[in-house]
């Protein structure tokens, strides 16, 4: 399903972490999604700040997630 939605037409927004890409690493699954926006939760994860992450990624959003 990854390739399928990589070739869709549309914004592509991943939400925490990218399907296929490793939070702690930034790497690649062979599939791997490729998100114009990703909007991660509670704090940026490791991985997700690493240049190999960032054709996956695309833009990155914090969600803080704060109690109110």
């Amino acid at each position: 399903w990854i390739v399928q939605m990589n070739g869709a037409c549309g914004a592509k927004i991943a939400c925490d972490t990218p399907s296929g890409l490793s939070a702690q690493t930034g790497r690649s699954a062979k599939d791997c999604f490729h998100a114009d926006v990703t909007i991660t939760m509670l704090a940026v994860k490791t991985g997700l700040a690493t240049p190999e992450a960032a054709p996956y990624t695309g833009k990155l959003f914090l969600a803080p997630l704060e109690e109110r």
